[in-house]
């Protein structure tokens, strides 16, 4: 039986696969209960991982988090010229991070109405976009900036 342990907002926190007799099941679930926590269970054949599933929490079930409708215009472009890479769909509100290797440059939220990220780059590199909006699973987009 899994095990899904969950935040209000419906995110996984922890996600336990237990083997054993099903007289066991319920002071697992006592024990968790104990613990103040909120829980869903079903029986699957592997863990599932909280980057692809949540929680509905009206509906007390395990739900596959959506992707992303995002589309990206192109995966290479030249730096320091007016060539850009412009990203659509990204649901409104979300939330980015702008990175070149392991150094974040930029990061911060779409304006209310914004559903588009357009990105130049001055120095060669590879760039990648981070975006995340709950309950979308985080869309990565990568490109590469050639002299």
């Amino acid at each position: 039986m899994l095990y899904a342990i969950y935040k209000p907002d419906g995110s996984i926190y922890q996600s336990n696969k237990v083997w054993h007799a099903s007289d066991a099941d319920k002071k697992f679930e006592d024990g968790i209960r104990d613990l103040g926590q909120c829980f869903v269970k079903k029986e699957t054949p592997y863990v599932l991982s909280p980057d692809n599933w949540f929680v509905n929490v009206t509906a007390e079930e395990l739900i596959e988090r959506p992707v992303m409708p995002i589309e990206q215009s192109k995966d290479h472009m030249r730096a320091g010229s007016d060539d850009f890479m412009r990203l659509t769909g990204i649901p409104q509100g979300a939330k980015y991070r702008i990175m070149a290797g392991a150094t974040e440059y930029l990061s911060g939220q779409l304006d209310p109405d914004g559903t588009e990220i357009d990105l130049s780059v001055p120095v060669p590199c590879t760039c990648t976009v981070v975006i995340d909006k709950w309950p979308y699973r985080t869309h990565t987009a990568t490109v590469e900036v050639h002299a």
